[in-house]
């Protein structure tokens, strides 16, 4: 059983946002989909590298990040996604989490600059390391504080395909040196 992070947060220099987020001590048990699927060695061996998200202008290579220091990594790039790859793949059943910053070195934009300014319909593509896409529907968009519990964002046991997008957004807090809230863009596969 994977274990999550108590605590998960994205921090960096101080124009980056820092994302901090209650998740599970022990992940939800698996959710089998309604229908039986085989997974074969090749399946279990993919994982995502690409997000696409046309209406907002996003073509950017995703990394697997995990825990450091207690905390969700952040993407080591201001133009790159960090995939939680210590919870769902894209495309399987339950919550996977994509988080990018908002903004990078000397107030540069970052990948999800305009993750704001996505809309309930948009669609968002995942390609992974074997070319197969997996395409999502912008169902839900909710702003958090920044210590809010957000566990939902990171399981959900209701046998529905989710990939949930976080960045920062509010105003930025000084002595915290981060945003005072936190965007998050709800999806779910598209059959």
């Amino acid at each position: 059983m994977k274990k999550l992070p108590n605590i998960l947060a994205f921090t960096g220099f101080t124009v980056l946002c820092a994302l901090a987020f209650l998740v599970p001590k022990e992940p939800n048990p698996k959710v089998q989909p309604k229908e039986t699927i085989t997974v074969t060695e090749e399946l279990k061996q993919t994982y995502p590298v690409k997000i696409s998200i046309e209406s907002i202008g996003v073509n950017a290579p995703i990394e697997a990040v995990g825990i450091l220091d207690g905390a969700m990594a952040v993407p080591t790039f201001g133009h790159n996604v960090g995939w939680y790859s210590l919870g769902t793949k894209p495309g399987e059943v339950g919550s996977s989490v994509l988080a990018g910053h908002v903004n990078w070195k000397n107030g540069e934009d970052a990948v999800f600059t305009n993750l704001k300014n996505i809309q309930i319909g948009d669609t968002v593509s995942v390609t992974n390391n074997y070319g197969n896409m997996d395409h999502f529907k912008v169902t839900k968009i909710q702003s958090y504080p920044i210590y809010a519990d957000t566990t939902q964002i990171f399981s959900a046991d209701d046998g529905i395909v989710r990939l949930n997008l976080i960045t920062c957004t509010g105003d930025w807090n000084d002595w915290l040196d981060t945003h005072s809230e936190r965007l998050v863009v709800f999806t779910e596969k598209i059959y």
